[in-house]
Parts: structure tokens; C-alpha cells; sequence
């Protein structure tokens, strides 16, 4: 079953996503003042590389970098939604309009931009919790990042509506630690040699 993400959020949430189109301030402006927020947090991401053992790993260190532009930006501000784990990583007003944007930090290796591996997902459920409180633009912040090593820059960076995003439901069978070892279940323990 595929939908698109609008969709998804208002059933989830009961609220709106709101096309860029329809932006208070307008796409060009809008996109205007996201362009300067997504290359000054470049900028520092290349004098302090992103330092990761895994690539995949990469993308929970963007969101700071993030953070900290918008502490200092004078047009857009962080509206701080609260733990970073759960759906969007950020909540920011753009201060000329006092409109809300949800931003979801993301990145992609070089040549992986067109993969058909899952980049994008929302689980919801009770141990997740959707930081979508109001009628707001959702828009991911993404970067094509370069490795040298353990060391991740960023080679471009691209502002994407998630508005029709096309979500597939992929449902699945899960269990807990708490319930893959319950005692009755190990067969077998003991502590390795050091």
C-alpha cells in the first residue's frame, strides 16, 4: 500500500501538511532562507568533519549542525521539539511570518542518491512518539556526504517538500530485548574469557 506522506500525517496526527507552494512567504523566500541555513551548517560540518565508523551512523550528527545555525539565524528560529529520536528532528518558525516548518535531517553517500534502499521512514507506534503538534511545511534537509576515512563532509545539500513524499506500509512481526531473553527462553549462559 503506498500513500503519500501528507496523507500519512494527517491520519496519524490530525494535521495538515502544507505544500511549499502554498508557503506564507512564498517558495522562492521560503527556499531562500533554508538555502542559508543548509550551507552555513555545511560550512561547519567541513571545518569540524562528522566522525563515524559507519556511514549509515552519519546522519544522526547533521541535525546538530543544524541546530546550531538556527540558534544564530536571525530570519528562522528553533522552536526545539523535544529527544531527537522520533519524527521530525526539528521545529522551526520562520520569524517573518511566524509560519512552522518540521525538518528532517538526512544524508546520502556519493552515487548512492538514486538507491532504492529505505532512507526514509516513520514508526509510529507507543514507544515512538510524532512531534507533529500543528498545520506545518515538512521539508527534509539533505547532504551528499564524502568519506575519507572515518571522516564525512558534505559534498552538496538539497531542500525536499516531503508533502507527496509516496510512503509504502511495510508492517512487521518485532519482539524486545526484554522479551528474546526472558529466562525460560535461554538455553545456555555464561561469561566469555578475557
Amino acid at each position: 500500500m503506498t500513500r503519500p506522506f501528507h496523507e500519512v500525517i494527517k491520519e496519524l496526527t490530525g494535521y495538515e501538511i502544507i505544500p511549499v507552494n502554498n508557503s506564507m512567504i512564498g517558495k522562492a523566500q521560503l527556499c531562500a532562507t533554508l538555502q542559508r541555513v543548509a550551507k552555513k551548517a555545511a560550512k561547519e560540518m567541513i571545518k569540524k568533519p562528522i566522525v563515524r565508523p559507519r556511514p549509515n551512523e552519519v546522519g544522526n550528527d547533521i541535525e546538530i549542525y543544524v541546530k546550531n545555525v538556527l540558534k544564530i539565524d536571525s530570519k528562522i528560529e528553533d522552536l526545539n521539539v523535544g529527544p531527537n529520536t522520533g519524527y521530525p528532528d526539528i521545529k522551526a518558525k520562520i520569524r517573518k511570518t511566524a509560519e512552522i516548518v518540521f525538518l528532517e535531517c538526512k544524508t546520502f553517500g556519493t552515487g548512492k542518491e538514486m538507491s532504492s534502499m529505505r532512507t526514509f521512514y516513520l514508526s509510529p507506534g507507543p514507544a515512538v512518539r510524532l512531534k507533529v503538534d500543528c498545520d506545518a511545511l515538512h521539508i527534509a534537509i539533505s547532504y551528499e556526504m564524502s568519506r575519507q576515512g572515518n571522516e564525512f563532509t558534505p559534498l552538496t545539500y538539497k531542500l525536499v517538500d516531503l508533502y507527496d513524499l509516496p510512503c509504502n506500509l511495510k508492517q512487521e512481526w518485532q519482539s524486545s530485548n526484554k522479551e528474546l531473553y526472558a529466562g525460560k527462553r535461554i538455553l545456555m549462559s555464561g561469561r566469555t574469557a578475557r
